[in-house]
């Protein structure tokens, strides 16, 4: 399988993740369900662990390098100022929704629940829009543009880190608390 197809692989699983945590977002929202600690400290977990430790590592240490490297300025002012950036406006999600928890485990109050929900919401509904930036964008102007070699590398790299994560077990540790959120 060539990288980019496993890194879009990848985003069909998160963007499962990102209908999950919308559905229960809503539900809290509409009164349906109350907040479920459980549930949003997984939503944290899979986030940093699954989406940006892992998918995000691959992308940045791996495809945006090469790109940068070879495709000249637009395209490294497009992954630098856009897909970097929200990246890391991810990472700063799931940090508030941490301290959100925190709050709200200290403190049992609205405000901190709302934030709990906000910050969830806002975490995948950013993620969603990410992905389908990269999925009809940026993926394939790479598939067109890098050379051979590049994207030989590009498939060797991505493919050596998918065999070292299965050997630790991320893959099937994550799709796992994915079934997890699913069912909670």
């Amino acid at each position: 399988m060539k990288g980019i197809d496993i890194l879009v692989e990848q985003h069909e699983n998160v963007l499962v993740f990102v209908d999950v945590v919308k559905d229960k977002c809503l539900k809290i929202f509409n009164k349906e369900e109350e907040v479920d600690l459980e549930f949003f400290n997984k939503v944290i977990d899979f986030g940093k662990n699954y989406v940006d430790a892992h998918h995000h590592k691959e992308e940045e240490d791996i495809l945006f390098r090469v790109m940068v490297d070879t495709l000249g300025e637009s395209i490294a002012h497009i992954i630098n100022d856009a897909m970097l950036f929200e990246h890391n406006v991810g990472r700063m999600y799931l940090m508030n929704l941490k301290y959100a928890i925190q709050e709200y485990e200290m403190f049992n109050e609205d405000v901190y629940k709302l934030a709990i929900v906000s910050n969830a919401f806002g975490y995948v509904s950013m993620m969603e829009e990410h992905i389908n930036k990269e999925n009809e964008v940026l993926y394939p102007y790479a598939d067109k543009n890098l050379d051979a070699k590049d994207q030989d590398f590009v498939n060797d790299e991505i493919d050596k880190y998918e065999v070292n994560a299965d050997k630790v077990g991320i893959q099937s540790q994550y799709l796992a608390i994915l079934n997890e959120l699913k069912n909670m």
